[in-house]
C-alpha cells in the first residue's frame, strides 16, 4: 500500500485545531465579567466581534405552604405557596475573530467563562506562529481575571485528522502508526472496520512546576461524509498544580507550561505515527509545518 491517499487535513501538516486553556480556583462574577468585556479595544485588531454568553439562573422558593385552616385556595405566597423566579446573568464573553476557516468556523476565538479562559485555534500554522499570539492575548485577559483568584491548571490540547481517499478497504494501518505503539490495543492494526482507542494517563511532575500532568490519547477511525475513512487523533495535556499559583507567579507559570505541554505532544506523536506519516507532517522538521 501507498500513504498517496492519505492526507493531512490543513496540507502540509495535520492540526485541524489547537486549544489552549487556562482554569483557575474561584468562579467569576457578572462583576468581573463585565471587566473583561471591556477589554475589547485592547483585543480589537485580533478579535473584531464580541458576544456575550447569557446563562439563566432559577431561584425555587421551597417553603413548606401553610397546612392550617382555610375555607378556599390561598394566593399567592402569603399562604405558603412555593414559587420560581428565573432571570439571566452573564455567562462568559466570546472574542472571536472576522475571518471564516474553510471549516465554516470563525479561524480564532477566545472564551472567558466563569471558570476558564479558552483559546481554539482553527487556522493553525506553526507553534512559534501561534503561541506567541495567544500569550499576547492572555496577556490582557489575565491579570483581570486572575486578580484574587489563584491559578488552577493549564491545558494544551491538539487535534490531528487525516483523511483516506480512497477505497477504505485498502487503508493499512500499519503503515499509519508506529509498530507497537504504547497508546494503541494491539488488535487496532489488522481491522478495516470503523474503531476507536481512548487512553488517559497521570504523571507527576517536579518541572516546569511541581504538578500532575494528564495526558487523554484519543483515536477514532471513522467514516465522514463520501463516504470517506477519517483518522482522527486528539491529544489533550493538561498540568493541574500541586499548588495554586497566585498572582505574579501565575503568567509566568503559564509561559513556562505550554512549551513543556507542547514538547510532551511531540514526544506522544512520535510514538503514535509511522515514521512515513512523521516525515508527511514535518513533525520533527521539514518539508510539512506541523509543529
Amino acid at each position: 500500500m501507498s500513504l498517496d491517499a492519505l492526507h493531512p487535513v490543513a496540507g502540509n501538516h495535520a492540526i485541524q485545531t489547537a486549544a489552549f486553556v487556562v482554569e483557575w480556583g474561584t468562579p467569576l462574577d457578572t462583576q468581573v465579567l463585565r471587566a473583561v468585556r471591556g477589554l475589547a479595544e485592547k483585543l480589537r485588531a485580533s478579535f473584531p466581534i464580541v458576544q456575550e454568553q447569557q446563562i439563566a439562573t432559577v431561584q425555587i422558593d421551597l417553603r413548606k405552604p401553610n397546612r392550617g385552616p382555610t375555607r378556599g385556595p390561598t394566593k399567592g405566597k402569603a399562604g405558603g405557596q412555593t414559587g420560581t423566579h428565573q432571570s439571566a446573568e452573564l455567562g462568559g464573553v466570546l472574542f472571536a475573530g472576522a475571518a471564516t476557516h474553510a471549516s465554516g468556523q470563525a479561524g480564532r476565538t477566545l472564551q472567558v467563562n466563569r471558570d476558564n479562559c479558552v483559546v481554539v485555534v482553527n487556522d493553525y500554522t506553526r507553534w512559534d506562529e501561534v503561541w506567541p499570539k495567544v500569550i499576547a492575548w492572555l496577556d490582557v485577559v489575565l491579570p483581570t481575571v486572575l486578580l484574587g483568584r489563584p491559578l488552577k491548571a493549564f491545558t494544551l490540547q491538539f487535534h490531528d485528522v487525516f483523511n483516506w481517499r480512497e477505497d477504505p478497504a485498502t487503508l493499512d494501518l500499519r503503515e499509519v502508526f508506529a509498530p507497537n505503539c504504547p497508546y494503541l490495543p494491539p488488535n487496532c492494526y489488522d481491522l478495516k472496520t470503523l474503531w476507536h482507542s481512548h487512553h488517559g494517563f497521570m504523571e507527576e511532575v517536579t518541572e516546569p512546576a511541581q504538578a500532575v500532568v494528564l495526558d487523554n490519547i484519543n483515536i477514532n477511525v471513522q467514516d465522514i461524509a463520501g463516504p470517506q475513512r477519517q483518522i482522527s487523533a486528539l491529544l489533550t495535556h493538561r498540568i493541574g498544580y500541586s499548588n495554586m499559583l497566585w498572582g505574579a507567579a501565575a503568567i509566568p507559570a503559564i509561559r513556562a507550561a505550554a512549551p513543556f505541554l507542547h514538547t510532551r505532544n511531540k514526544m506522544r506523536l512520535n510514538l503514535l505515527l509511522s515514521e512515513a506519516v512523521r516525515q508527511m507532517i514535518g513533525l520533527n522538521g521539514t518539508p510539512g509545518e506541523q509543529q
